[in-house]
């Protein structure tokens, strides 16, 4: 194709156009001619692309000088000439670059590797270049091993070059923790991670130094630690234990405590018993003290060794369940049941001076309790003291007589007749005087009675549609003002004690109108149903609002009989409509309960 492309000039009528078009055409020669190679070497005369002889052949080289030039073949053939006579030597140059070595022990050098065997001339010809394609005959050749054409991974060879344990570990593909490498004797580690490891011993020598022992895993139950006594001959009362050393004033290791347990029976299966043991060392020897046995027990190493508690240092409490018993001199046995203590064979006897506080001491047959000061005692209702004359109980802060009689006895006063009590006071059912012929006179200004029952409750809020069409409604006392003894839940008031009770209610209604002829209003105890009002509700009514009081004075309740209150209106048109009526502050609808007798 042509390399350049000129303007034609037509015509010169228009100069401007002319003279730029020719000048256009000279600037496109000189680029081609500036593009072109110099026969002389006028610069520029160097190639900026390949070039391209389309087969043609480039005559009359001269013999090459610099490595740049292009070797001739009538060159090429009479070195292949002296290399088929064996009579060129081709030095190896390193990777570099640099100079190369004409033996092999030079290569060595320039390659900067060590000979593993015995030099050898190595011969073109001799080996006919069958080693061309076998490296393992070239390597034997130059004395190398495979290291030689291995290459490194990551970091090997900068391990090789500065052989630090940071560079080691960085050329390691699955190395595990960081810091120095380690050997055999005496390394350091620190927090290492072990696995399962295994040794002959772990010693932490250093200050503060302590053994800790970790077992991650999320389970309720855990093993953290494993201790393993693993002989070979297994035996009955095979033994395996754990020493607790402490320096003695003499700096020398002493054992102050062992921890043992042993193989009472190694018989594979149920069979296998076992037993814990603990020794400390008394006066310089070491001591078994105490044994936890498969059989359950927790007993000294030997008869009467330890005691439970001292004096100065006594327990707080021992818990003993229910059945257990103490034993004395694997005789006498202190047995607990139901309450009651029991000493077999002999007897529970109280027999230093001092007091016995709140506690009952039973006796196994006639025994004298002397100079003894019982604070508080309670005499069953049986003693068995009957005709005994006790001719001086000195201070009794509190009697308790449960039964019998007391005759001719001066409490609280010069005489029988003029007794003086302070305080009185009884527990369960008491009764003062004779039925049938005695007279009780109290000549006291006021007597009060503070946990005698009383209630009062009262209906606090107004409920609608509740009768009015015969519809029988139970009446409801959501709040108490009064209950002394919590007698009351409302509807149902539940007597406490066996007695004489006044009960009154005070009830009204609203919305009763002319057609309601009848109301009714019961009360229903426990075994019987008492009728406290019956009216003409529409005669009774007032603006539609009809307000009662009605109840009984007294009447005799058992202990927990129970009481509630029901109306009925009855003879309306309308159905249900009649109101049952409350107020916040107790002055609607209310009822009253008070023990009188």
């Amino acid at each position: 194709m042509t390399k350049i492309t000129l303007t034609e000039v037509g015509n010169l009528r228009n100069e401007t156009t002319g003279v730029e078009a020719i000048n256009d055409n000279f600037d496109t020669l000189v680029d081609a001619i500036e593009n072109t190679l110099s026969r002389d070497g006028t610069s520029p005369n160097t190639m900026e692309a390949s070039l391209d002889m389309n087969s043609n052949r480039i005559l009359n080289l001269p013999e090459a000088v610099a490595d740049t030039e292009p070797i001739r073949k009538g060159d090429f053939d009479d070195a292949i000439e002296d290399i088929q006579a064996g009579t060129l030597v081709l030095p190896l140059a390193i990777a570099s670059g640099g100079t190369g070595g004409a033996t092999a022990a030079a290569a060595r050098t320039n390659l900067g590797v060590t000979a593993t065997g015995a030099d050898t001339t190595y011969n073109f010809r001799a080996n006919n270049l069958s080693d061309i394609a076998s490296a393992s005959t070239a390597r034997t050749n130059l004395g190398l091993t495979a290291l030689a054409t291995t290459t490194p991974g990551t970091n090997v060879a900068t391990f090789l070059t500065t052989p630090s344990s940071s560079n080691l570990a960085a050329a390691l593909t699955d190395e595990t923790g960081t810091g120095a490498a380690v050997f055999a004797n005496t390394p350091t580690l620190v927090t290492p991670v072990l696995g399962a490891a295994t040794g002959t011993s772990v010693v932490l020598t250093n200050a503060g130094n302590t053994a800790r022992f970790v077992n991650s895993t999320d389970n309720a139950s855990v093993q953290v630690a494993r201790f393993e006594g693993d002989r070979a001959t297994m035996a009955d009362n095979d033994v395996a234990y754990n020493s607790y050393m402490l320096s003695n004033d003499l700096g020398t290791q002493s054992e102050f405590a062992r921890h043992s347990w042993v193989a009472i029976d190694v018989n594979d299966g149920t069979s296998i018993d076992g037993r814990q043991t603990w020794s400390v060392a008394v006066a310089g020897v070491l001591t078994e003290v105490l044994q936890l046995r498969g059989s359950l027990n927790l007993v000294p190493a030997s008869s009467g060794l330890l005691s439970l508690g001292t004096g100065s240092l006594p327990f707080s409490s021992i818990d003993l369940s229910s059945g257990s018993f103490i034993r004395f001199n694997n005789t006498d046995i202190l047995t607990h049941s139901a309450g009651i203590l029991t000493l077999n064979p002999g007897d529970l006897r109280v027999t230093t001076a001092g007091t016995n506080t709140a506690s009952v001491v039973t006796v196994g047959g006639t025994q004298t309790l002397t100079n003894k000061t019982l604070t508080s005692p309670t005499i069953g209702t049986s003693p068995t003291a009957a005709g005994a004359t006790w001719t001086n109980l000195g201070t009794v802060t509190t009697a308790d007589i449960n039964g019998g009689t007391l005759d001719g006895t001066i409490i609280g006063g010069a005489s029988a007749a003029a007794g003086t009590f302070t305080t009185l006071t009884s527990t369960g059912n008491t009764t003062l005087g004779d039925a049938g012929a005695d007279t009780i006179i109290m000549n006291a200004k006021s007597i009060t009675k503070p946990n005698s029952c009383i209630v009062n409750a009262f209906n606090g809020t107004t409920i609608t549609n509740v009768t009015g069409d015969g519809t029988s409604y139970q009446l409801l006392f959501g709040t108490e003002s009064l209950d002394r003894g919590s007698d009351f839940s409302s509807p149902t008031f539940t007597s406490p004690v066996t007695g004489v009770y006044h009960i009154s209610l005070n009830l009204v209604l609203l919305q009763v109108d002319a057609l309601h002829t009848a109301l009714s209003v019961t009360m229903v105890c426990t075994g019987k149903t008492y009728t406290l009002f019956s009216a003409n509700a529409g005669a009774l009514q007032v603006s539609g609002v009809v307000a009662i009081t009605c109840g009984l004075g007294a009447v005799s309740l058992a202990s927990s009989d129970t009481v509630t209150f029901s109306i009925v209106v009855s003879g309306g048109a309308a159905g249900k409509v009649v109101d049952y009526y409350g107020a916040a502050d107790g002055t609607g609808s209310n009822c009253m309960f008070r023990l009188v007798g």
